[in-house]
């Protein structure tokens, strides 16, 4: 399991967290196995099989999934400014970018999936979406971090 310090590296989970980490990704990765298999299931039994319609249904409800989740890490609940969702995440890792967590998603999905039946339809939108994004990011120039004084909390 991977993770990110308050100087954006990569590390592991303390030991003691991971046993219980490693079983909550894994019944997740079960459940998005599950609903991507359901959700196929019954497509193809009401008529709608054609894969890349059942992919266009797919990129159509996950848009509305993230404009609500954009919308509700937009506002901190006045209206005033931003949530914490949206500006906060700097307070705790500066270095870390969207390439790096794309990266670690895709190698997190890829160690997760592999467990599965290959008889199952494993995700396959977000993880070419997350590919794409990957390669566009390649493409920006790199935003260099900020050269912050460091913040030492006494016990």
């Amino acid at each position: 399991m991977a993770w990110w310090t308050r100087r954006g590296r990569l590390t592991t989970f303390p030991k003691r967290c991971s046993p219980f980490l490693i079983r909550f990704c894994y019944e997740e990765a079960r459940h998005i196995v599950f609903f991507v298999n359901w959700v196929s299931y019954l497509q193809v039994h009401q008529g709608r099989g054609f894969a890349p319609l059942r992919g266009v249904h797919a990129v159509v409800h996950y848009g509305r999934a993230l404009l609500h989740l954009a919308k509700a890490s937009g506002s901190a609940g006045d209206g005033t400014e931003a949530g914490f969702t949206a500006t906060g995440s700097g307070t705790f890792a500066d270095h870390l970018t969207l390439a790096r967590v794309f990266s670690v998603c895709l190698q997190e999905n890829e160690k997760r999936m592999s467990s599965f039946d290959d008889r199952l339809l494993p995700p396959n939108l977000l993880p070419k979406l997350s590919v794409i994004a990957l390669r566009v990011l390649s493409l920006l120039p790199q935003k260099q971090p900020a050269n912050r004084p460091e913040v030492s909390v006494s016990e």
